[in-house]
Order: structure tokens, then sequence, then C-alpha cells
């Protein structure tokens, strides 16, 4: 068996390419093909081309949406495709989409709760929790935060606590989750959900 996007040789029950790191089979098992190209740029005017909804739009922020769910993977670069871990790529993501601010990102990863073991003779000991991955992502203009970018996992207890703080200061906030099955977070989504958060 081979990968459908880049052709490294794998064997039969690996997931995703280890070269790539596109996924190799969907949910029903089958090899995915790549995805149809985007449609041709339609003329408007005489020397004028248009390729799509306009950056910010809510057209623009579903055609990226819909481009970003699904069993396939897409030929866009995401979080799944990309060489690295998806922190670096929203990081990558979010320079790239605000050259103008400052990106800068944090550490907000949280232990999970103690668990307890039973010792010998009836006792029991406390085993601390291991830290779940959680970032925040602020583009900021000197000190002046524009816009916060959290990014969790879907099993985090923490959701409201970080919005809160923000929409208290007036900050424009958006959520991304690293671990949804299905959701690709293609660069595109990222651009179009952070884009949409700041000019509100």
């Amino acid at each position: 068996m081979f990968c459908y996007n880049c052709g490294t040789r794998l064997e039969d029950f690996e997931k995703f390419c280890y070269n790539c790191g596109a996924k190799v089979r969907d949910r029903s098992g089958n090899v995915p093909v790549k995805m149809t190209p985007a449609p041709e740029p339609v003329r408007v005017e005489e020397h004028t081309v248009v390729y799509g909804p306009a950056p910010g739009t809510p057209e623009a922020l579903k055609a990226a949406t819909d481009g970003s769910i699904g069993d396939i993977v897409p030929d866009e670069p995401n979080q799944y495709n990309y060489k690295g871990e998806p922190k670096n790529f929203f990081l990558e993501v979010l320079t790239a989409a605000f050259p103008e601010y400052t990106v800068r990102m944090h550490d907000a990863s949280y232990p999970t709760r103690p668990s307890w073991e039973r010792g010998p003779f009836g006792s029991y000991r406390q085993i601390p929790g291991k830290p779940v991955p959680a970032y925040i992502f602020t583009v900021q203009d000197g000190s002046e935060v524009k816009l916060a970018v959290e990014l969790l996992s879907q099993a985090s207890k923490n959701r409201k606590n970080n919005r809160k703080t923000f929409e208290e200061q007036h900050i424009p906030f958006t959520r991304f989750y690293y671990d949804v099955d299905g959701w690709w977070n293609t660069k595109s989504y990222i651009r179009e959900r952070a884009y949409a958060a700041i000019r509100k």
C-alpha cells in the first residue's frame, strides 16, 4: 500500500503516513482520494480576477469551514499533514495572517485530576494528574492584545474560564480543538476564524 499524498510505501495497519502525515484510510476503511481542485477563477471585469469571497467575510468562513471538516484529509496544509506539533502550525498560520502584529504563544496546560492507588495493607497513595496540553495565542500591537486564540483538547474542563476572562477585558476571542476526529484545522479555516473574531 502506498500513501496517496506522497507515494511512500506503507504497511496495511498504518493510519497515517509517517513521511507526510496524510491520513491513510477513512472511517469506512477505504483508501482516500485527493480532493477535487478548486474551481477556476471567475472573471468579473476586464483585468480583474476573483478567486472567492473576500477574507474575513461570512462567505469566506463558511467555505473554509466546509473544507476543514470531513472523513478525508484535505490537500490544503492542516495540523495533521504538518511536519510538527499542532501548536507550531497554529503559530505559523496566525503569524502569516497578521503580519502587522506580533503573535505570542503561551502555555496554558493544566493537570488532570489526581487519582488514588491502593497500596499494601489497605493504604492509598495519590497519583498526580498528567498535564493536558493547551495554548493561548495572543495577537498583539505592542502590549495591546487585539485577539486571543485558544487551542485545547475537547476533553478540557476549563472551556468557559478563558473565554470569560478575555470577554470581560473586551478582547476578541476564538477557540480551536486539536483532537476532534474529522476536523482538520486547515490553514484557511484557522485564518478565517481568526479574521472573523478580530473584526467583530
